[in-house]
């Protein structure tokens, strides 16, 4: 063994014994053998990498996921529902920029899906309450972006319909539908939470309850 590959290999012992508390690896002393130190160091990066294993969840997991406060994992995300928070479109971005975050932004139908089952387990049967998301067409009517500067899904499964639940042909009446009128996104009661347009400030005082849904990226378990 080469001089350089000695000094290399310490060099590696002496680095993994540093961090080797952090991964519960138990390093022991260096031997005088040079096949034998070649030997314990390639052992040593296998328990390293293994140990690191263990402490990482399955990817694509919630249980590999972290939330501070009050929010609960959702997929890849951390989401708070502001309960009892009734505010305008604006107001519920302040509320949520106030927590480290912002209103939700649906990535797939997935997502879209698990934030429908925290609202569910959020809120009773009898509880009529809308929910701000994160979705507008005010800089451009007619194109639907999120804060976050991306286009909108439109269409099913995220969309809903002024017909209301159980209409042939709902294709027909297809939100949104408001115009220049209705230019924030939400999810509305009576069409089971689908997405609506409603406009930003809508009165408060004729029943138009709405609640804001927070989201912000969650913190790897294993880092």
């Amino acid at each position: 063994m080469s001089r350089e590959v000695i000094i290399l290999t310490m060099a590696f012992i002496v680095a993994a014994t540093a961090i080797a508390p952090v991964l519960d690896v138990v390093v022991s002393p260096p031997l005088n053998n040079t096949d034998s130190l070649m030997s314990q160091t390639i052992d040593l990066l296998a328990k390293c990498l293994h140990s690191q294993a263990q402490r990482c969840p399955t990817p694509g997991t919630e249980e590999e996921t972290h939330c501070s406060g009050n929010f609960t994992p959702v997929g890849h995300s951390c989401l708070l529902i502001g309960k009892g928070e009734i505010v305008t479109w604006a107001e519920a971005r302040s509320f949520c920029q106030g927590h480290e975050s912002d209103l939700v932004v649906f990535k797939d139908a997935n997502h879209y899906a698990a934030t429908l089952d925290l609202i569910r387990q959020t809120y009773g049967a009898n509880e009529k309450i809308n929910l701000w998301i994160g979705g507008s067409d005010e800089a451009q009517e007619g194109r639907w972006v999120w804060h976050t500067g991306e286009l909108m899904q439109r269409g099913q499964p995220f969309w809903g319909s002024i017909c209301g639940i159980g209409v042939e042909n709902r294709e027909r009446c297809a939100e949104p539908s408001g115009g220049r009128g209705e230019n924030c996104a939400g999810l509305f009661h009576r069409d089971n939470h689908y997405v609506h347009d409603f406009a930003c400030d809508i009165n408060i005082s004729i029943g138009a309850n709405f609640n804001p849904i927070c989201e912000k990226t969650a913190i790897p378990k294993c880092y």
